[in-house]
């Protein structure tokens, strides 16, 4: 059975852990920010946790970067919220979400 392929929306301290545990446990993941800088950093952020940790570096690779919410959770089967309330990101439409058919978006409450 193959892996589900995860969404994550921010890329921040808790969106970065979010997908750096997802793909730890053998997820592609992409993940969506509106800062750049944060979305360049991503994989050596993830790749730097995982060795601190003496876990598998090579996890970060299978994260990838996303410029846009559509492409982050087009082929997604799950997505995971995990932006500040001040970027909007937390306050789009379901639909949007759902338009590649995730089986479960999640929100922090």
């Amino acid at each position: 059975m193959a892996k589900a392929r995860i969404g994550v929306l921010g890329a921040g301290l808790m969106g970065h852990g979010i997908a750096q545990v997802f793909a730890l446990s053998g997820h592609e993941v992409r993940v969506y920010d509106p800062s750049a800088q944060a979305l360049s950093t991503l994989r050596e952020r993830i790749a730097n946790n995982l060795r601190d940790l003496d876990e598998d570096e090579g996890a970060a690779e299978r994260v990838s970067p996303s410029s846009t919410i559509e492409d982050c959770v087009s082929a997604a089967d799950f997505v995971v919220e995990a932006a500040l309330e001040d970027l909007g990101v937390g306050r789009l439409d379901p639909p949007l979400l759902l338009r590649g058919d995730p089986a479960i978006v999640q929100r922090r409450g």
